[in-house]
């Protein structure tokens, strides 16, 4: 079960749902035939982070979200809210029992993964580079490194969508899919790459 939640009620609710269908909360969400999951999972009350990461319930966030909501999100949650378990990615990506899987949210954002990564490891304004706590970067203890975004937007990504034997990886027996970058500047983490090359099915579509 995919369900579509923001807010921290809304959240709260989904958990207490899956709470009550699942047998044993530890790890119970990570097997092979059960991995339900919240798309968007933004804003959570401290409280219920726990629980989440107790169920191993996968989290599906968009990187892009936190620092497109940044400028006007203090005014609207207040800092209690916003400190203690909204647009956690990290929080979830360093717990063992949770997935956290990335992608933008197309045609809200902009579907450009270079932005995704760059957002999720800087916590930065793509556009601007800066955000309301300098150029550290929007609470920046949440802030994923290199590996870690790549993996929530290949590896992670495909497990959450049933795909891990065939997608998320460059691996014999896997659809050939990729693209070359080449970095400029400061590289990925920086936001600083062209895409000179697509490959689909093992066939350059592009380049």
């Amino acid at each position: 079960m995919n369900v579509h939640a923001i807010g921290d009620l809304a959240n709260r609710y989904i958990l207490r749902a899956f709470n009550a269908i699942l047998p044993n909360t530890t790890s119970q969400l990570r097997n092979a035939h059960a991995r339900h999951r919240i798309e968007h999972a933004q804003i959570f009350h401290r409280d219920d982070v726990l629980l989440a990461q107790q169920m191993g319930i996968i989290m599906s966030m968009q990187p892009t979200h936190a620092t497109t909501d940044m400028s006007y999100a203090l005014s609207r949650l207040g800092p209690a809210r916003l400190g203690n378990g909204s647009y956690a990615q990290a929080t979830f990506c360093h717990n063992p029992n949770t997935t956290l899987i990335l992608g933008s949210d197309f045609p809200v954002e902009p579907p450009s993964p270079l932005r995704g990564m760059y957002a999720a490891i800087n916590r930065l304004d793509p556009d601007m580079r800066t955000s309301p706590h300098g150029k550290e970067g929007w609470y920046a203890e949440q802030k994923l490194n290199f590996g870690e975004a790549l993996r929530g937007f290949t590896v992670d990504a495909a497990y959450g969508a049933f795909q891990e034997g065939i997608a998320g990886s460059i691996e014999v027996g896997k659809w050939a899919d990729w693209v070359l970058v080449e970095e400029i500047g400061g590289g990925i983490e920086m936001g600083e790459g062209v895409v000179r090359e697509t490959w689909v099915g093992g066939r350059k579509v592009f380049g």
